[in-house]
């Protein structure tokens, strides 16, 4: 039986989709599983139940940004039917998923801007066959670029921000 599931480390396999609904051919996310509840709030997806995370470790204020009442604020904007099924639609952030790690695009486009010859930066994802999300990087400077390689740019990323090196694939 194939199933389409949305889930996040906050609160893993929050929904589920079985395939014997016919919108498990659309864009529809899923239902919630047994224990866990859902809804849309100013069209962002909350999540409440006993799979969903008590805090961040030693992070008080990241906590109350995200836990209200019992609720998980996921930051990802969605709708929901009648009849409870949800559609997760994106981010209503700058952060996107590239790896499994959750990146914040803006600081991304500040960290490759700070990158020597480099004067403006754009950074997105893409969607590709063999790695997933791919993290681009559009970057305007001067002729040194020309010799800068996608490992440096990872590598340079990577100390000021950090991160491994290693990372999620990065195309320039």
């Amino acid at each position: 039986m194939l199933s389409n599931g949305y889930g996040l480390t906050e609160a893993p396999r929050a929904v589920t989709l079985s395939s014997r609904d016919p919108r498990f051919f659309s864009t529809a996310t899923g239902r919630a599983v047994p224990g866990t509840k859902l809804r849309v709030d100013g069209g962002e997806l909350l999540l409440g139940g006993p799979s969903v995370m008590i805090g961040y470790l030693g992070a008080p204020e990241a906590t109350a940004e995200r836990l209200t009442g019992g609720w998980l604020r996921t930051g990802d904007e969605a709708r929901m039917d009648p009849d409870g099924m949800v559609t997760v639609l994106g981010r209503l952030d700058d952060s996107r998923n590239v790896g499994g790690e959750l990146v914040n695009m803006a600081e991304i486009d500040q960290e490759l801007r700070c990158l020597d010859g480099v004067r403006d930066a754009a950074a997105d994802v893409d969607e590709t066959d063999g790695y997933g999300t791919t993290l681009i990087a559009f970057l305007v400077g001067e002729h040194e670029l020309a010799q800068l390689r996608v490992g440096d740019v990872r590598e340079a990323l990577a100390a000021r921000s950090g991160r491994a090196a290693g990372g999620a694939p990065v195309a320039v």
